[in-house]
Order: structure tokens, then C-alpha cells, then sequence
């Protein structure tokens, strides 16, 4: 019983030993390498924290790409939340799986977290703990695991984190591709103080190096993977090398594809399909034929670039390894004889900058031609023919012509130099003049060049404008003539287009400056219809409409003026602030027949009025300074005169119709505006001095509702209607001061 109760005892003690060991057994850290059986895939296993990561080696694809597989088993009480695995920089993973569908995850292809990798992240992963396991495949571009000789695996569970780095390749020097039944040695380099164990195919024998770094096998015909585990005191790694056993014969190359007929001098493509197992492929031209393409190993790939000669024959190629060579295959090739071109292009070789000329050739036994023109040049039709017709550029250039045959052979190349006309050249430019207002003058251009045309241009300040001849401009080629020059044209640019052949030249430009003659008046009035006592200007609505016209309008058969005032077109869209034409008259006395100067100027928004340029004080050419009576008409308001004599000369003092009633002659000469300022009375349709019912019954009646320049527009905004009634209605009776 005692005895009994001993063995009892112990059992108990050894029991509890055992469990302690095995528990400590399980917290120590598992860093080794598998070997794997003989044949088999080699493993390489490598652990950190609770992790193992058991790298299960790579298959080369036939597409040239390598899958990549690795198991992890999760030794935590936790399940496994991701596991990840470096890629090599900028690529993308294919075809990432995990091979037990029992565990589901979402994929990151790629991400940066942890770093730059493939990235399992779990899904419905229950279980997957304390020793459970899952293999995960992805598959690379072969250059980039050639690249790769490490990589690093991470696995997280729960708060807990391990990561190793795998060797990719495992550095193994040795062939990939032998013949069977060879010796072959396959090395890893030394390290002191290391074990080394080398697995091999099924078949081979390993007749040297077990336990060293370097062995010696003898094939047979069966391919597999060379792999070995590496150890020393504190780590171990392990890897392995894909070997392929190249066949005892190769198959004999497919008919080589390329032309049957080529032409002579000529490059040509000859081609057959890769041979399986082949390393390069030895090819035969005929003589005097050269192949361009470079050379692998002793022969050249399956693809080769040739120059032909000047003779046929046969091309052949036999594909082969370092083990064995293949049949021959061949392919007869012929010559085409070449083309040849009888004459030289005919066409004209001094033509016109953008003109369209006809260029042809002719050639014996061509199909096709092809046209090369200079750059600047454009072919518009008849590539392929013998004909062609090309817009022409403004450089010299050549045009080349190749000839084909129907087999696509070419002749040599014919061109024909083509030499433009030159565009004009400026040898005197016109030059700035100034002259007085009313006087002549010309502007003139010399050039060189052939067929030269003219045409003279003008700025006004608002662009460049042809110049058409009138009683203004008269254009002789190089010499543009102006005439009674108006004060309008101060300032004025002038410049010469000088053409030839369809090619333009412009001289720089030349200013025109007018200086005012005589004497002028500074006048400011205002005229009641368009005045604004809101803003203390007049209204431009007339401007605005584009309703003025060019010419003065007081040439009809009440006013009688016979002047030829006028602005060119665009003048008031230039002068938005002109309202209206008016007429300014100087007398030595308030008697008609004491007028000495009459003349059409423009009235400004501000009551001012200015001479034909829009901003010069109206002048009267001829007119010596002296004291006059200044009279100012407007073709629908009554006209006004100044009290008495006012001094006039080149630069007289302002003289103000607005400021009071006192300034005018007569009685009630204007109108008090509800500002307190003073305009004309409108309301005179007809002209005659006075607001009467003619004005009314001969205009407006006839004009209301009509838009546009129009006497019984009193209020000078276009249009005829009940406001324009209203005015006049509220002057009528009223009668001008000045005499007539």
C-alpha cells in the first residue's frame, strides 16, 4: 500500500513537471527553419511574438509572373485581425487569396499601413487562434521579384504585433534551366559556425556538399526546386531555387512568316514562333544579305531584322538550348525588280508665298508615289498619284518624290528645290508731317519687290482701317495725297501695306498734326430737351442709338448751309459724350447781315462745344481775332446770342450761356431749368425762330411714334411721343432774339 501510495505520488509530481514544461515550451520564441521531405516544396518558417510565418517558397509562371505563398498561424489567445506583406516599391499584387474559405477579408492592394504592402485585412475570421493557420497567395511581375530578395510579413491579433523578414529568393547561385541526366553544382556563400541542409528533387542524387555551402547533383529528367536551410547558434532561414530540366529535343521551328517578295537594299522582319525549352536560334540568310538584329548567346532570337541583297535565296532557322539544336525550317524569298524614275518633277520653283501650284513626274512600273513637301508647306491633293497640288509656304525648301511598285518597292528619291518670292522690302518709310487746318499734304513709301500693290491705312485711335479714296484721301500707290485737311485728323496715324505675291509688308507709322488757324470760340450752353437738372449734363441718347450723322445737318432748305463738316466713321462711339451737331456764327453786330463766320461743331454732354475732333475749342480758319457776337443754333431749339461784343482769339476766355439769362440778348432769350441753370428753348421743328403750331401740325403729328433723327424729337432721345407734345406745348409762343 505504501508503495502504491509512492508511485501515486510521483506520478502526481511527475505529471505537474511535464505540464510546466510544456507550458514554458510554449512561450519561447520560434525561430527555425522546416526542412522539408525530399521532392517536396521546401518551407522556411520564421516567428515573432505569437505568430509563426511559414514562408511556402514561389512558382514561376508561364506568363512571367511568380506566385508567392506564405501560411501564418496565429499561436495567440486572440483572433488574427491582419496580416500583410511587403511589396516592392510602385507595384501591385494580382490575384491575392487566402486558402481556407472558412476566413474571409477584405483586401488593401496596396496601402502604406504598415508600410507599403498587400494587406488581408479579417472579415469573419472566428477562430483563427491559439495554432490555427491560413495560407495567403499573391502573385508578382517576374522583373519585380527578381528585385526582391527580401520581405517583410506582419501579423496583428488583438493588441499583439510580430513581424519578420522572409528571404524572397534565398540567394542560391546555380542554373534554372539544365539538361537532364547533367552535374550541376549550386552554392550559398560561407558563414563561419553554420549547418547548411540542401533538399533536392526526387530523382536526383546529391553526390557532394551535404552540410557545407556548396553540393554537386546529378540530374535526371524530373524538374523541382533546390532548397536549403541555413543555421547557426541563434537564427536559421532557409531557400530554394526553381530548376527546370530542359528536354532531351526540341521541336523543330513553325514556317517562318515574312515577305515571299522583298525588294532589293531593302529592311525586312522574318519571324517564327517561340520553341519551348529554346534558348536562342540560329538563323541562315542568303549571300549578300545582312542580318541588323543583335545576337543572343551564339545565335539570335526568334525575330530577326535583315537587309536584303541584290539576289533571292533561302532564310532558315533552327532553334536551340545548351543541351540540343532542332531540325532546320526554311523559307524561300525573291527579288522584285526596282522602279525607276524617267524624268525629273515639273513645276514652277519661284512661286508665290500661299499660292496653290501643280508639280508632277513620271516613272516606270510604280503603283504609288509618295510626296515629301518643306515644312510650311501643305499637300492638298493627289498624294499617291503623279500628281500633286500644294499650297505653298514662304521658305525655300525641297520637294522629294519617292516612287513604289506594286510590291512596295521604291525608287530613288527625285527632288525639285523651290525658291518663294520674297515679300516686300521698306526702303523709305512715310514720314510725320504737320500742317495747318484746311492745307495738303502727302505721306509716301519706297520698297522693293516685284508686282508691288498699295494700300494705305489710318488709325484714329481706335485701330487700323483701309483708306478709301474721297474728298479727303486720295491714294496714288506709294503716295497718299490728303487734301483741306480737317481738324478732326490731329493726331491721326497713317501707314502703308505694301504687297507682292501674296505677301504683305507695313511700314511703321507716321502722325498727322493739325494746328488750328484763325480764331476760336470757348462756348458752354445747354439745350433744354435733353437737359438732366438731376445730374447737370444733357442726355446722349441720340449717340448712344448711333442716330447722329456724320455730316452737319443744317444743309436743308430753312438753314441753308452749305459747309461740309463731318466726322468718319465710328467718331461718336469713340466720343460717347457728343449730344448733338450745333452751329456756331460770329457777327460784328446783332444785324444778319454783319455775320462774318458760320460753322457745324459738336456739343458735349457738359454744354461745351467742341470742334470736329471732339476736344479742340471750335475755330474759324481766316477769321482775324476781333470782338464779335457769338450765335449758337441748334436745328430744333431757338437760337441764342451773347449780350455784346466778346473778345476772340487764339485762346479766348469762356463765354457761359448757363449761368444766367443776362449773358443772352432780348427778352427771355432761355429757359430756367429747375436747377436754376439756363438752356435753349426747344420746341421749332421747322427752324424758323419760333414755337408755333406749325411745329406741331407739320412734325409731330407726322412723326409721333417714329424713331430716329427727327425735327420734332424735342427732347432729343430718339423718339417721337407725347413727352416731345409736352414740351412743346409749354413753350409755344416763344420766339428766338436773334435776328434772322
Amino acid at each position: 500500500m505504501q508503495i502504491v501510495t509512492k508511485l501515486l505520488s510521483a506520478f502526481r509530481k511527475l505529471r505537474l513537471f511535464l505540464c510546466l514544461f510544456f507550458l514554458v515550451l510554449s512561450w519561447l520564441p520560434k525561430t527555425y527553419g522546416q526542412s522539408p521531405a525530399p521532392g517536396s516544396s521546401p518551407s522556411c518558417v520564421q516567428s515573432d511574438a505569437c505568430f509563426d510565418f511559414i514562408y511556402k517558397g514561389y512558382v514561376r509562371n508561364a506568363n512571367n509572373t511568380v506566385t508567392l505563398t506564405v501560411g501564418v498561424r496565429t499561436n495567440c489567445i486572440y483572433d488574427l485581425s491582419h496580416a500583410a506583406f511587403e511589396l516592392p516599391a510602385g507595384v501591385v499584387a494580382t490575384n491575392p487569396v487566402n486558402a481556407k474559405k472558412t476566413y474571409s477579408y477584405s483586401i488593401a492592394n496596396p496601402t502604406n499601413n504598415p508600410y507599403y504592402c498587400l494587406k488581408f485585412d479579417g472579415v469573419r475570421i472566428n477562430g483563427y487562434k491559439n495554432g490555427a493557420e491560413d495560407e495567403f497567395s499573391y502573385t508578382l511581375p517576374a522583373a519585380a521579384f527578381n528585385s526582391l530578395t527580401t520581405f517583410r510579413a506582419t501579423a496583428k491579433a488583438g493588441t499583439i504585433v510580430g513581424t519578420v523578414t522572409l528571404n524572397a529568393q534565398a540567394g542560391i547561385v546555380g542554373p534554372e534551366a539544365i539538361c537532364p541526366n547533367s552535374v550541376q553544382t549550386f552554392t550559398v556563400p560561407p558563414l563561419a559556425g553554420t549547418t547548411y541542409q540542401w533538399t533536392i528533387p526526387n530523382g536526383w542524387t546529391l553526390t557532394s556538399g551535404q552540410g557545407t555551402n556548396s553540393i554537386t547533383v546529378t540530374t535526371n529528367s524530373t524538374p523541382g526546386n533546390v532548397a536549403v536551410t541555413v543555421s547557426d547558434q541563434s537564427s536559421s532561414w532557409c531557400g530554394n531555387k526553381e530548376v527546370a530540366i530542359l528536354p532531351a529535343s526540341l521541336s523543330t521551328p513553325a514556317s517562318i512568316s515574312g515577305p515571299a517578295v522583298v525588294c532589293p537594299n531593302t529592311d525586312y522582319y522574318f519571324e517564327v514562333p517561340n520553341v519551348p525549352y529554346a534558348a536562342y536560334y540560329n538563323w541562315q540568310v542568303p549571300n549578300g544579305w545582312q542580318i541588323l538584329s543583335a545576337p543572343v548567346g551564339n545565335g539570335f532570337e526568334n525575330r530577326i531584322l535583315v537587309k536584303a541583297g541584290i539576289t533571292g535565296g533561302n532564310i532558315s532557322v533552327a532553334a536551340a538550348n545548351a543541351c540540343t539544336s532542332s531540325a532546320v525550317t526554311s523559307t524561300t524569298v525573291s527579288l522584285e525588280p526596282l522602279v525607276s524614275v524617267s524624268s525629273s518633277i515639273s513645276g514652277n520653283v519661284n512661286p508665290c508665298p500661299g499660292s496653290t501650284q501643280t508639280y508632277q513626274i513620271n516613272a516606270t512600273n510604280a503603283a504609288t508615289f509618295t510626296w515629301t513637301v518643306p515644312n510650311g508647306y501643305t499637300l492638298l491633293s493627289g498624294q499617291g498619284t503623279n500628281t500633286v497640288t500644294i499650297l505653298i509656304g514662304s521658305s525655300s525648301g525641297n520637294i522629294d518624290i519617292r516612287a513604289t511598285s506594286p510590291l512596295g518597292c521604291s525608287s530613288a528619291t527625285q527632288n525639285l528645290t523651290i525658291t518663294p518670292i520674297s515679300a516686300p522690302v521698306i526702303i523709305v518709310a512715310p514720314q510725320s508731317v504737320t500742317i495747318n487746318r484746311g492745307t495738303s499734304t502727302t505721306f509716301k513709301v519706297s520698297s522693293s519687290g516685284r508686282n508691288l500693290t498699295f494700300q494705305w491705312q489710318v488709325n484714329s485711335g481706335s485701330g487700323w482701317a483701309n483708306i478709301t479714296n474721297s474728298a479727303i484721301y486720295q491714294s496714288l500707290d506709294s503716295v497718299l495725297q490728303i487734301s483741306n485737311a480737317p481738324i478732326y485728323l490731329n493726331g491721326y496715324q497713317y501707314r502703308a501695306v505694301v504687297s507682292s505675291c501674296n505677301q504683305s509688308t507695313v511700314t511703321s507709322p507716321a502722325t498727322l498734326t493739325v494746328n488750328q488757324t484763325g480764331i476760336a470760340a470757348n462756348i458752354k450752353v445747354f439745350l433744354e430737351g435733353p437737359y438732366n437738372p438731376a445730374t447737370g449734363l444733357m442726355r446722349t441718347s441720340l449717340n448712344a442709338a448711333n442716330l447722329l450723322p456724320n455730316d452737319q445737318p443744317f444743309n436743308n432748305a430753312f438753314w441753308k448751309y452749305t459747309g461740309n463738316e463731318n466726322v468718319p466713321a465710328g467718331f461718336f462711339a469713340a466720343n460717347p459724350a457728343i449730344v448733338d451737331w450745333v452751329m456756331v456764327e460770329l457777327r460784328t453786330s446783332p444785324l444778319p447781315n454783319s455775320s462774318v463766320a458760320m460753322q457745324s461743331f459738336l456739343l458735349k454732354n457738359d454744354g461745351k462745344i467742341v470742334d470736329l475732333d471732339g476736344k479742340s475749342l471750335p475755330s474759324f480758319p481766316g477769321i482775324p481775332p476781333g470782338s464779335y457776337y457769338l450765335i449758337v443754333h441748334h436745328r430744333n431749339h431757338l437760337s441764342v446770342m451773347s449780350k455784346g461784343l466778346i473778345s476772340l482769339d487764339t485762346n479766348p476766355s469762356l463765354y457761359d450761356f448757363t449761368t444766367t439769362y443776362k449773358a443772352s440778348s432780348g427778352v427771355n432769350p432761355l429757359k430756367r431749368m429747375t436747377d436754376g441753370k439756363w438752356a435753349l428753348f426747344t420746341g421749332d421743328a421747322n427752324g424758323n425762330g419760333s414755337v408755333t403750331t406749325s411745329d406741331w401740325g407739320s412734325f409731330w403729328l407726322l412723326e409721333n411714334g417714329q424713331s430716329g433723327y427727327l425735327p420734332s424729337d424735342w427732347n432729343l432721345d430718339g423718339t417721337v411721343n407725347q413727352t416731345d407734345y409736352n414740351y412743346w406745348y409749354a413753350n409755344g409762343g416763344f420766339t428766338t432774339q436773334v435776328l434772322r
